[in-house]
């Protein structure tokens, strides 16, 4: 029989390692949490971008923006089924926010009953599709690119965002975002930020591209779901025959059919390669919901965006959110 002294040590000793275990996973539990966070924009880092593929969380980075709302959320989407998504925005309108929902119901099927009565849904009207993927929080930050809220596009698909701390530049989107063929103009430090929304009505989105096109000198190199746009390739023909380097890669699905004259590849990723972005030389960055076709420029509702004078760290970051997994 063991003494009472051994057994009151075997107890402080279990009590011991319980507490120590305890500590361990809060810690263990901690880092994880820590680490998995998304770094949000802010006033002296205004413009991040974020790439699935290469292992940032898209869904992930929708809850903490939503999560960080305190006045209103403005969404504007081709897809959302997601729902953990949708369960954040629902808990942000029961704490009383305005939440604005524009949607296109072919792809979020019986959307308005799966959202709290208190958020206004908009379904899509006078377009071909609504494709844009746009969030707004308080006015102040802006999200956009090639993601749709799905889990295979949160997730899976390799897609591009990014998010922007500029109040002007977000009020301007919220105000503009479901209008045919607006532009707005901003800064962003020393960078120039151009935004072109779709049905491209007045050609000026169409022309801006062209022109960063046709005065590329060293380099375009884009990773675009997919690519039939004939000005668009004529350009791009027109730079590599003057000897700049050219190169796309597309969607293994899109094929290269309607493409020649520069260099083509398909992404080997059994999921959809569903960018739609592209770099030209040092300083140049574009991206948004528009695929490069005629569709995507004169039916949908879309989003262009166009970034000049990109910081040199603001454009690596770029390129190697880009650059996909063949």
């Amino acid at each position: 029989m063991p003494s009472k002294k051994c057994a009151q040590q075997d107890k402080k000793s279990k009590f011991f390692f319980i507490s120590l275990l305890i500590s361990s996973i809060a810690a263990i539990a901690f880092l994880i949490v820590q680490g998995i966070r998304i770094e949000l924009p802010f006033l002296s880092n205004p413009i991040i971008f974020y790439s699935n593929h290469h292992c940032d969380n898209h869904k992930l980075l929708f809850i903490q923006l939503i999560d960080r709302a305190q006045d209103s959320i403005d969404l504007s989407i081709f897809a959302l089924t997601d729902r953990d998504v949708i369960h954040h925005l629902n808990r942000k309108a029961k704490e009383g926010l305005t939440i604005t929902v524009y949607y296109d119901d072919h792809n979020s099927p019986n959307l308005e009953s799966k959202l709290n009565q208190r958020i206004q849904s908009i379904k899509k009207s006078h377009c071909h599709l609504m494709h844009q993927k746009i969030l707004i929080i308080d006015e102040t930050i802006a999200l956009f690119g090639s993601t749709n809220i799905t889990l295979s596009s949160l997730l899976y698909h390799q897609n591009i965002l990014v998010s922007i701390y500029h109040p002007q530049l977000a009020k301007w989107l919220k105000a503009n975002m479901n209008i045919n063929g607006q532009d707005g103009h901003f800064h962003s430090g020393s960078t120039h930020i151009h935004l072109y929304t779709m049905p491209d009505t007045t050609h000026k989105a169409i022309n801006h591209l062209l022109q960063c096109i046709e005065k590329a000198q060293i380099k375009i190199h884009g990773a675009l779901f997919a690519l039939s746009h004939q000005k668009i390739i004529h350009a791009l023909q027109n730079a590599y025959q003057k000897d700049i380097d050219v190169s796309f890669i597309l969607d293994r699905g899109q094929g290269n059919r309607h493409c020649s004259g520069f260099p083509i590849h398909l992404s080997k990723s059994y999921e959809l390669m569903h960018q739609k972005a592209c770099y030209i030389d040092h300083d140049i960055a574009i991206l948004g919901s528009v695929n490069w076709t005629h569709s995507g420029f004169k039916k949908n509702r879309d989003l262009l965006v166009i970034f000049e004078n990109l910081s040199p760290q603001q454009m690596k970051q770029f390129k190697i959110k880009t650059h996909p997994q063949l």
